[in-house]
């Protein structure tokens, strides 16, 4: 399924912003030597990034799927940041900040592809993974601990 009207071909201006989440992937690896949730969620976002720009431009379905797997990725930043008591204005104010972008690139900019570009980079990968990496004190726990607490507290439930 192609996007209509679309002219659009690879994208490597937009692939390039996606550097900065598997150079992080790298780091946490060689920190912790284990996955983390961070870890798997940079790995994620630079995967379907990769898949979406530089290999499927023009397809709706891969579109759309990335933009619900960030969506998801964000909403649960967000989520863990509010109920953290460490709470970080930062981050709200980057997630709003970078919505206002893409949703001004998606909207209103869509003739101007070189523009677009650089705004979805530094406006919407970047300061998204500014918000990421700020959440490291409540977001970077291993996913096995993870899984183990919710299954105990599940398990303590029954």
């Amino acid at each position: 399924m192609r996007i209509h009207g679309s002219t659009n071909t690879t994208n490597y201006i937009c692939a390039c912003g996606l550097f900065p989440y598997i150079l992080n992937c790298v780091w946490l690896w060689y920190k912790y030597e284990k996955i983390t949730t961070q870890f798997l969620t940079c790995f994620i976002i630079f995967n379907n990034g990769i898949l979406f720009h530089l290999y499927f431009p023009n397809n709706l379905i891969v579109k759309y799927y990335d933009i619900c797997v960030n969506v998801f990725f964000i909403t649960m930043v967000n989520i863990l940041n509010i109920i953290d008591s460490n709470f970080k204005e930062t981050i709200v104010f980057c997630t709003l900040t970078s919505l206002t972008i893409f949703l001004l690139n998606f909207y209103f900019l869509k003739n101007y592809y070189n523009l677009t570009n650089y705004l979805h980079v530094i406006g919407v990968q970047w300061i998204l993974f500014y918000a990421l990496i700020n959440s490291k004190e409540h977001y970077n726990f291993t996913v096995i601990s993870f899984i183990k607490n919710r299954y105990a507290i599940f398990h303590d439930c029954l």
